[in-house]
Parts: C-alpha cells; structure tokens; sequence
C-alpha cells in the first residue's frame, strides 16, 4: 500500500495493520487441519486431546510471530517509534543523535527532512538548511526564521557549547562570527536560495536575567546534601530546558524547581533588567546570567523565611 508523506507521522497506524485476534487464528488453524484430518471434527475434541492442545500451541505462536511482526512495523512508523528504534530512523534521514534530545524533538527534526530537498522559501526549508550544518557547526542548537521586510529573510541562530550554554563574553567571539558566515554561504548557494530572496543571518537575540533564591529546609529534614543537590538539579534542568526559540521564563515554574522534597519554603528574586520573560519575540532567547555560579545564589537556610523577619 502506497502510504502518503504526511500520513507517515499523523495517520493511525491500527487503519493499515489487520488486526489479530487469536480465536480467529484458532478458527484458521482448525479449518486448516480438518481439511487433512476428514475422519476427525476437530471442533469437536475435548480440551485434553494432545492434538486440541497441539492446535492451541500452533495459534498461540501464531498470535506471538503476528504480534511481533506489528511491532516491527510500528517501529518503522515515526508517529510511533521511540528510542532506539526512532535514533535508527533519524539515521536513516542522516540525522545525528543530539544532547538531550527527547524522542518529539528528534520526530519533529525527522519531519523537517523533506524540507531540505526543496529550495528555501518557506521557513520551515530555511529551518532546515541551516540546520543541516549542524554535522559540521555542532554549536548550532535551533534555528528560526523571520521576515525582517519585504523580501529580506532574517535567519538567527541559536547557539550552544558542548558543556552547555554560552556565556555572555562568548556570544561575540569570532568563533561564533566563523558559524554565521558558514550558514550565510550555505543559505546563499544557488540550488537553495530563490532569486528575490536576500538573507540575513545573525545570532538569537538574548534576554538576560538572573536567580536568586533563599531555599528553606524543613528543621526536621534530613539528608541535607542530597535535598540540595536535587534542588540545584531541578533549577537548573530547567534553565537549560529554556533556552531556546519560543521559550519563556515563569517565576512559578522556577519555584516549583526550588520546592523539591524536604523543602518548607522558597523566597526568588529574578532579575530581568525590565524585560517581561513571559513576552519574548520570536528571534529571543532567554539567558541566565548567573548559571555558572547558581550554586552560590541559590541559599540553603533551615526553618522558615518567616523566622529570618
């Protein structure tokens, strides 16, 4: 059955797939065997008859094999494969494994593929394009496109360094100003850029702030070492989870980082120098400042902020 393109991702896959049942198998097998056993109603044979159970054992291997064999296919379905089974569909794409990297972001860049054997034009074909560099500038994270004006495609990047996120003295290195101008070539060959379209391409734009918090440990908490570490974990799974297109930063979400286990009460400030972290446009990025030393800005206090007043 020839399958279209989209339904690849988007189709329920039980509407291709016969289903299995295994009294039918059981029915098939029966029928089969009567059509050599004629003097014998193979129906009609008590359960403990060695060829019911022979019956039984053949539809039972029968259910396995068809059941694995829908699994098999499932797996080749990118609406419906996970783990290492989506990494060898993504290899089949040519798509590398990334960090961190959840099974919908790596589906999301499976279907962005089909964009890269277009010319570019839409966002979603410039999108891809861009990233396609990633094999050789693995400092790219994201990629997202604007139309700056009439005609001007504006192309930013979103940035990243293998140990995590770039530091506010490295957004500007050259370095950085070696990426921008391999995607700007790349974008500008001939079999990818329409003719009416100039490109732009330029780094995300970042929004600075910072966290600091006052964490409060209930006084009959224990295990003060591993409260703080899954406290610093959580906060900081998080800032990086953030940083992205399209992401925004909330207070509560942040303190909801803070309040793991064991923890009574948290006090936050966020500083974000004016900026409103829950409105950014499209080419912004939200950055923390202090991620390198949240250890020291986020306090450990036992009891209650109420007790410090």
């Amino acid at each position: 059955m020839s399958v279209p393109r989209k339904e690849l991702y988007s189709a329920d896959l039980e509407t291709f797939l016969k289903s299995i049942d295994y009294e039918d198998i059981l029915d098939d097998i029966e029928h089969c065997l009567q059509h050599y056993l004629p003097d014998v109603s193979v129906k009609e044979l008590p359960e403990s008859d060695p060829i019911k159970k022979l019956v039984e054992i053949i539809a039972y291997h029968e259910l396995y094999m068809q059941q694995k064999i829908r699994e098999s296919i499932k797996n080749c379905w990118i609406s419906q494969a996970y783990g290492h089974h989506l990494k060898r569909l993504a290899q089949l794409y040519g798509l590398e494994d990334k960090k961190d990297e959840t099974d919908d972001d790596l589906k999301a860049r499976i279907k962005q593929v089909f964009n890269e054997h277009n010319t570019a034009g839409s966002i979603e074909a410039y999108r891809m394009h861009a990233l396609s560099l990633n094999k050789d500038c693995k400092q790219i994270k994201n990629v997202n496109v604007g139309k700056h004006a009439e005609g001007i495609v504006d192309v930013r990047l979103l940035l990243e360094k293998d140990d995590g996120l770039l530091t506010e003295s490295e957004f500007l290195t050259s370095e950085m100003g070696d990426i921008l101008e391999k995607v700007r070539e790349h974008l500008y060959r001939e079999d990818i850029r329409p003719l009416t379209d100039c490109i732009a391409v330029n780094r995300f734009e970042p929004v600075y702030y910072s966290i600091k918090a006052d964490v409060y440990i209930s006084l009959d908490s224990i295990g003060i070492k591993e409260i703080t570490n899954n406290i610093l974990v959580a906060l900081k799974e998080y800032i990086v989870k953030q940083y992205d297109f399209d992401k925004k930063i909330y207070k509560n979400a942040i303190i909801a980082a803070l309040h793991q286990q064991g923890v009574s009460d948290v006090k936050l400030s966020l500083d974000s120098s004016g900026h409103d972290l829950t409105k950014l446009q499209w080419f912004q990025v939200p950055v923390c400042k202090n991620l390198n030393r949240i250890d020291e800005d986020v306090i450990i206090k036992y009891g209650s902020q109420f007790c410090d007043s």
